[in-house]
């Protein structure tokens, strides 16, 4: 919702060249999703090899004595962080007129990581709820992830609401 007014008013595009700022957007979401599908994959392994568990390809993992959540959500709050610097780059870039390159490329980088997350979290879901695999998705939560979940849930509480108080005080 940004992008039209801050390109226009701010960098003076007109509205063919504010159309070609969204491709980095999209571009962004492509190489998101692509990266953190290796990066899921290396994830389970790592988190496989750690805990001495053999995966099998052919018939598939029993995830009953499977830590999924910590396969799922290893590197998190790395990611987490990049994203929150992206962010606060991205509104100072815009805030101090930076050149038009530094807000596409970390319109890139938010991106690709919002992708990301969703995209780890979405399966994190669905690895959970074995037996109803879309029904997660369209709840967006479940009983089970409710409660294997309660710290990221706290978490993001908390950051909701320090980011909703930053905008009423802005």
């Amino acid at each position: 919702a940004s992008i039209p007014p801050v390109y226009k008013n701010i960098y003076g595009f007109n509205d063919f060249q504010i159309g070609l700022s969204y491709l980095t957007g999209g571009f962004g979401t492509v190489a998101g999703g692509y990266a953190n599908g290796k990066l899921m994959d290396w994830n389970y392994k790592m988190t496989a090899r750690q805990i001495g568990h053999t995966i099998d390809k052919v018939s598939g993992d029993d995830l009953n004595h499977f830590p999924i959540e910590r396969a799922r959500a290893r590197g998190s709050w790395y990611i987490l962080a990049i994203y929150l610097c992206a962010l606060a780059g991205y509104g100072w870039a815009i805030n101090y007129h930076a050149h038009v390159s530094i807000p596409l490329i970390l319109q890139f980088v938010l991106a690709a990581i919002c992708t990301a997350f969703q995209q780890t979290f979405n399966a994190l879901l669905v690895d959970i709820s074995r037996g109803a695999r879309a029904l997660p998705l369209l709840r967006g939560t479940s009983r089970a992830v409710h409660f294997r979940l309660l710290p990221w849930r706290s978490c993001s509480r908390w950051l909701t609401g320090w980011g909703e108080a930053g905008t009423l005080l802005c």
